[in-house]
């Protein structure tokens, strides 16, 4: 069975932040986890990543916020996920090479 989109999400909350989910700005725990994630509470960002103008940075927040969409069926796929990266990824390669 593959990985689930918020685990997704998850990994690209660690790419952001070297942290867990849900261990900043201080460490939860694992039941109020679970009920946060049931809540539909997505993980707080540092501030010094989500105020971030760094158009890579900003690519990978938003993907990682349509991994944590609410409700699944809103959820985008995987693919429509990695086609969104790989966008940004072509973006952020014209804006660094002009």
């Amino acid at each position: 069975q593959p990985p689930s989109k918020q685990s997704l999400g998850n990994v690209f909350y660690f790419i952001l932040t070297n942290k867990n989910p849900y261990e900043y700005p201080k460490k939860i725990p694992s039941k109020k986890v679970h009920k946060s994630i049931v809540s539909g509470k997505i993980p707080t960002l540092p501030k010094k990543v989500s105020k971030s103008n760094d158009p890579a940075i900003r690519s990978l927040i938003e993907a990682m916020n349509m991994c944590y969409t609410y409700h699944p069926k809103d959820r985008p796929s995987a693919t429509e996920i990695a086609a969104f990266l790989y966008e940004a990824l072509v973006k952020v390669k014209q804006t660094k090479a002009a």
